[in-house]
């Protein structure tokens, strides 16, 4: 953001954040802010789960342990505070899932939320990870044994970082035949409208697709970012300067890429695309 101006003088665009969630999960925001007069708290995370109980390497292993492991900066009340992961105590349902354990997060949208909403009296921003048990379990085993620390230590005479080594060996991991993963992106919105409170929840269900199987559910990952990379191109977006998506990016037609895509956008449990 501290950018913007600098961007826009040189007539250029930057979307940061243009992802799963952040990225999908800002949009939708975008989507219902005019649904409320004040909105008080959001809630945003991600949820997924595998047809078949093994152990493949989640999104980026280096990402994953930062996420298990560094304090989320969340925003209760009105101000910023740091939580561990495990601090949380929640579990939630998501769409075609079963109920799994969840984690705060140490994301962006905590911060980019706030700038958002910050006239419409938003208190509380924060963001959840949740894990299938059997690939939970497995990260937390890797990393209690020290093989995503970042601190060099010698191996026969040479140096090297435990996550560097654990990062090539896991990426070496095949993976099962026939193995499928599906992802929900979720977000809850709670506030007020014409004096009443209100509540509304999203969800976008990601899967593997035909073609992509080796990307898994992280197709939702990539392709918000080639949607929206279109959309600059074509003039569909023609703000200049630094962003987050919830500023820039027109729900509708993203939505509608999304669908092309196999994404599929809920409001309230009703498909909007």
């Amino acid at each position: 953001f501290a950018l913007s101006n600098d961007f826009a003088a040189k007539n250029i665009i930057a979307i940061t954040g243009v992802g799963s969630t952040p990225g999908i999960t800002n949009v939708m925001l975008r989507s219902i802010k005019e649904d409320f007069d004040t909105i008080e708290s959001v809630k945003v995370g991600f949820a997924w789960e595998s047809n078949i109980p093994k152990f493949v390497v989640p999104f980026s292993i280096d990402a994953i342990a930062c996420e298990f492991s560094e304090p989320a900066k969340i925003y209760d009340n009105g101000k910023y505070v740091e939580k561990m992961p495990e601090d949380c105590m929640e579990e939630f349902e998501y769409r075609g899932l079963k109920k799994q354990k969840t984690l705060y997060t140490k994301h962006i949208e905590h911060h980019t939320f706030y700038e958002y909403l910050k006239d419409m009296g938003i208190k509380n921003v924060t963001v959840y990870s949740s894990f299938p048990s059997h690939s939970y379990n497995v990260i937390k085993t890797i990393m209690d044994l020290g093989f995503t620390k970042k601190e060099k230590v010698e191996v026969q005479g040479g140096k090297i970082r435990p996550l560097d080594f654990s990062e090539e060996i896991l990426r070496r991991i095949p993976f099962p035949d026939d193995y499928k993963e599906k992802e929900v992106l979720w977000l809850q919105v709670d506030g007020r409208k014409d004096k009443k409170e209100k509540t509304i929840y999203m969800d976008a269900t990601a899967q593997t697709l035909p073609g992509w199987e080796d990307a898994a559910c992280n197709v939702d990952t990539g392709m918000p970012a080639s949607i929206v990379a279109q959309m600059i191109k074509d003039n569909t977006i023609s703000q200049k300067g630094v962003f987050s998506p919830e500023f820039v990016v027109p729900p509708a037609p993203f939505f509608q890429e999304l669908a092309k895509r196999n994404i599929t956008v809920y409001k309230d449990n009703k498909k909007i695309n």
